[in-house]
C-alpha cells in the first residue's frame, strides 16, 4: 500500500533544542545544520520542524523534538529539511554530528515550530 506524498502542516509550540541554554539555540542550530550539510551533502531549508508523523519499520510512528526516537530511545534534538525531494534527517543525543535517522518525504504530517 503507498502513502500520498502530500503531508498535512501543523504550526505549534516556539521553538527549541533540548539542553540547550536559551542564548545558544540559534548557535546550536545553525551548526546542526552544517552538520547535516557535512553528512548527507544536502543543504537544509529554512524550516523549523517541531515533529513527524510517518511509517518506521511497519508501524506508524510519531518522531518529535524532545521526546524519545521510536527506534533507538535517544532524545530528539532536531528535525531537518534537507530539501525538496529529499529526506528528514533527525539528530539525537547518540551523535551529535550526523542526522540518527533519514526520514522520506512520504510522512503523514509534518508540524513546524511557531
Amino acid at each position: 500500500m503507498l502513502i500520498a506524498a502530500s503531508p498535512h502542516l501543523v504550526t505549534a509550540n516556539s521553538f527549541f533544542l533540548p539542553g540547550v541554554d536559551a542564548q545558544r539555540q540559534e548557535h546550536e542550530y545553525g551548526r546542526l545544520q552544517a552538520c547535516a550539510r557535512s553528512a548527507t551533502g544536502f543543504e537544509p531549508t529554512d524550516s523549523r520542524i517541531q515533529g513527524l508523523a510517518c511509517r518506521l519499520a511497519g508501524r506508524d510512528s510519531t518522531i518529535e523534538v524532545g521526546e524519545l526516537n521510536p527506534v533507538d530511545g535517544e532524545t530528539v534534538v532536531a528535525i531537518l529539511d534537507l530539501g525538496r525531494h529529499l529526506p528528514y534527517g533527525v539528530f539525537t543525543t547518540a551523535d551529535a554530528d550526523a542526522p540518527a535517522l533519514l526520514i522520506g518525504k512520504r510522512v503523514y504530517a509534518v508540524t513546524e515550530f511557531d
